[in-house]
């Protein structure tokens, strides 16, 4: 917002923040994703009919996870904060090392960005859905009806936040040798832009959606949110 809507970009004088800036939204994004993939996994253990499955998810280890998930990806960033700083050529700021160059856009935004976290919602969301339907107790509660809208709105944002990412990030590497005219540049930076905006879909619209598509869940939501009114009653 301070670069688009003031033009003061901090990454052009700023060392320190060029590198946290990079850092921060390589772990970060990848911690949202992957708690979006073990929530949609733990769906599927939790609807399973196998009991060996069930007892997958656990919520003692769900701590574990998180705390080993967040680890992973904090070293993961490392790299960012390494070889991340502001070229004396530019002014821009760039990464320093040619072979972490190559991974990140083009690796990192194809793989660990799209392609992973995509494919791990998708097919864990159906089999979660399928065994919903197959299980007469949850399809008497209508739980297929408000998980099929939930799923189905997670896979909605997924596709169109994420997919329509990587297919610009795919050409922007294929197409980083060829020599390209103002009018073709102005255009691509165009569509990169609308691109980065349609990515933040997927972390902004998840929640909404979820309020507006489950009544079960906009009842959790507000008993977390409004907690001082949970007031406890004695009955006979």
């Amino acid at each position: 917002m301070v670069i688009s809507g003031v033009g003061v970009d901090l990454t052009r004088t700023s060392v320190s923040w060029c590198k946290i800036r990079n850092w921060s939204l390589a772990t970060l994004s990848l911690i949202s994703f992957s708690c979006s993939c073990l929530a949609t996994i733990n769906q599927f253990f939790m609807t399973s009919q196998s009991a060996s499955i069930r007892r997958l998810s656990s919520i003692k280890w769900a701590p574990r996870i998180l705390l080993i998930m967040i680890f992973v990806w904090c070293c993961h960033g490392i790299p960012f904060l390494l070889f991340y700083d502001i070229s004396p050529l530019t002014g821009t700021c760039i990464s320093t090392n040619s072979a972490f160059a190559v991974y990140f856009p083009s690796i990192y935004i194809l793989i660990l960005d799209c392609t992973i976290p995509v494919s791990v919602m998708i097919v864990f969301g159906y089999l979660a859905y399928r065994n919903i339907r197959s299980t007469r107790a949850l399809a008497e509660q209508q739980a297929d009806r408000q998980f099929t809208r939930m799923i189905l709105i997670e896979t909605v944002l997924v596709t169109i936040s994420n997919v329509q990412y990587g297919i610009n990030g795919a050409y922007t590497v294929i197409t980083a040798g060829m020599s390209k005219d103002a009018n073709r540049l102005q255009i691509e930076n165009f569509v990169a832009t609308l691109s980065n905006l349609g990515c933040y879909l997927y972390f902004s619209g998840s929640c909404y959606a979820f309020l507006l598509s489950s009544s079960r869940f906009r009842k959790a939501a507000k008993k977390l949110l409004f907690f001082w009114q949970n007031t406890n009653q004695i009955h006979p």
